[in-house]
């Protein structure tokens, strides 16, 4: 549930590159599946960090289990 906005957002971005892909037509938004896959790289960096914290402040010692999930 954490990563809905960030991949339903990569979702749309890659419907149009499939479009433009099967549908011959010309991709021209380069920059903005620049900012999407920069936006994508932070979203997942804080979730992880995040999931990570909640394992760890909950003082569960099989932590590196769910990270590596997470």
């Amino acid at each position: 549930m954490d990563g809905f906005l960030p991949f339903s957002a990569i979702y749309i971005e890659l419907y149009y590159i499939f479009a433009s892909v099967w549908g011959h037509k010309i991709y021209t938004i380069y920059n903005i599946l620049f900012i999407v896959f920069i936006i994508l790289l932070i979203i997942t960096a804080f979730i992880t960090v995040a999931l990570t914290y909640f394992q760890l402040a909950a003082e569960d010692h099989e932590w590196w289990w769910r990270f590596f999930l997470s």
